[in-house]
């Protein structure tokens, strides 16, 4: 029996902060187009990361489409579209970006700032829930939004405070590990949230944790927590084990897409600072990685970071910089776009 996976409905226009600058949009329908934000989304948005280890978010269809458009293939260079000329090209992925197309880069801007205030606000509130840091009515964030591009990613948790994703275009890419789907029968899973640990050798497609697929007009998130606000040891709330893996026959037939925004860093400080770093990874090749991409105020913040630094029941750490790589490697690669490297 699948057990019931609610969609919230989540409206970033109506976020604090956000800037609605954005000209292009998708093609009129003639259908009605009535998009009911939910005031208690993060609320909901944390219970079941809290439940599940991912929450499930629906967006407005303007922003949808966004997304939709950043996993089409024809909105990138030809130059993505051969492992060769990539690798040669990512000798200088720190200069690349003067290969990215002017509509492409507005609209991965505008679609990174989607991401930002959805972590924002779900990051501020699970630091209330696990740390009870004090609140500040300014923040300094660090993010990253990747572009992954027919690349694949051995288990891993994500070296962030949040992340939000969507499926990517090809179904069953993305796969989650540690958690039992929703297809899994009743007596396997936990009475009270259906979600159990497994042995840790099984890996599912994400669809699977789902009620079921979701129309093709309709675009379900993801937003979950990494291991700069969560631990594998905590009580309550735990990072989501994932990795991306294509068959063969996948791996032929489509140029695989999908973007991730990592909010890297998060820190209270005396005004309002907004950073983005911009990173394309094709053929598991680093192709662009532009640092500072988008930067609302150049100038360094006062930060004070000292209760947010702290060691929680969720695991948070403070900065990027702090984290220690895993004994299994299991940690996403860094702001750099570098995979972390052992000291010894």
């Amino acid at each position: 029996m699948s057990q019931h996976f609610d969609r919230i409905q989540v409206d970033p226009s109506q976020l604090d902060g956000f800037l609605d600058d954005f000209d292009e949009g998708p093609p009129e329908t003639g259908q009605s187009c009535v998009f009911h934000h939910d005031v208690d989304w993060v609320a909901k948005v944390c219970e079941q990361i809290k439940n599940h280890r991912f929450a499930l978010i629906h967006l407005p269809r303007r922003f949808e489409w966004l997304y939709k458009t950043l996993v089409q293939p024809q909105s990138y260079p030809c130059v993505l579209h051969d492992g060769v000329s990539v690798k040669e090209q990512a000798k200088t992925a720190n200069t690349n970006m003067n290969l990215i197309p002017e509509k492409l880069d507005k609209l991965s801007a505008a679609w990174a700032q989607v991401c930002e205030h959805v972590c924002k606000v779900v990051t501020r509130k699970l630091l209330l829930l696990t740390t009870k840091c004090p609140t500040f009515s300014h923040e300094e964030l660090h993010g990253a939004l990747r572009i992954s591009y027919n690349s694949t990613a051995g288990p891993h948790f994500d070296n962030a405070y949040v992340t939000m994703m969507g499926t990517g275009n090809v179904k069953g890419g993305l796969q989650f590990g540690l958690v039992h789907s929703s297809t899994d029968s009743a007596d396997e899973r936990d009475d009270d949230t259906g979600v159990k640990l497994n042995n840790g050798n099984e890996f599912a497609p994400c669809e699977d944790f789902f009620d079921a697929f979701e129309p093709d007009e309709k675009v379900t998130f993801l937003v979950f927590a990494g291991v700069r606000i969560a631990s594998p040891l905590a009580e309550h709330y735990k990072p989501l084990l994932h990795r991306v893996q294509y068959t063969a026959e996948e791996c032929s037939m489509v140029d695989r897409i999908n973007t991730i925004y990592f909010l890297r860093r998060y820190d209270l400080g005396d005004r309002d600072i907004a950073k983005t770093h911009y990173e394309i990874h094709a053929f598991n090749q680093t192709f662009v990685n532009q640092q500072n991409w988008l930067d609302s105020d150049p100038t360094p913040a006062v930060c004070f970071g000292s209760e947010n630094d702290k060691t929680s029941d969720a695991g948070a750490s403070g900065h990027l910089e702090d984290a220690e790589e895993p004994e299994e490697g299991v940690f996403d690669w860094n702001y750099t776009g570098l995979p972390p490297v052992r000291a010894d």
